[in-house]
């Protein structure tokens, strides 16, 4: 009978799958990054119209700064901790919050220049602000993950039992 914490996490895989599939890799997490904070942030607010359309080229101008970190920081501390799993896992968590930290400031800054200019009719919050952020990273984090989970599997049958 094998336990959990007899498997370990796939930071070994994401560095082969990261040497291999580099380009695919790259493109397929922005893309699905973009889908589904675009998709939070839009059942957060609801906006649709020229508010819709705007939001969609900011999502998609704040993760062409802050994505390519988010992908190169699993891959930078995988190698750079080996098969130290909870340290590289700590230090992805960690850069995690700094990018949506930096997400935050910009998206507080987009959503003031959107009312500023009458895009929106009513002020966002702070406190909604993080709310939103906070739940976005979240599930693109979670949706990513559970996405190289199943990779993972795919490609390694040792990772299936």
């Amino acid at each position: 009978m094998s336990h959990a914490n007899d498997v370990p996490l796939p930071l070994d895989q994401l560095n082969h799958s990261w040497n291999n599939n580099r380009l695919e890799l790259l493109v397929g997490n922005f893309l699905c990054t973009v889908i589904i904070e675009y998709l939070v942030i839009w059942a957060f607010f609801g906006w649709s119209g020229k508010a819709g359309k705007e939001l969609v080229g900011w999502v998609l101008f704040v993760n062409a700064i802050t994505n390519p970190v988010s992908q190169m920081d699993a891959v930078f501390f995988a190698n750079l901790y080996g098969s130290d799993n909870s340290s590289a896992w700590i230090a992805i968590c960690v850069m995690e919050f700094v990018v949506a930290t930096v997400e935050f400031s910009m998206m507080a800054s987009i959503f003031r220049r959107m009312h500023r200019n009458k895009v929106i009719d009513n002020p966002v919050t702070t406190k909604r602000t993080i709310l939103m952020v906070l739940t976005a990273n979240v599930a693109s984090f979670l949706f990513g993950f559970i996405g190289l989970l199943f990779l993972l599997i795919e490609a390694n049958p040792y990772y299936a039992h």
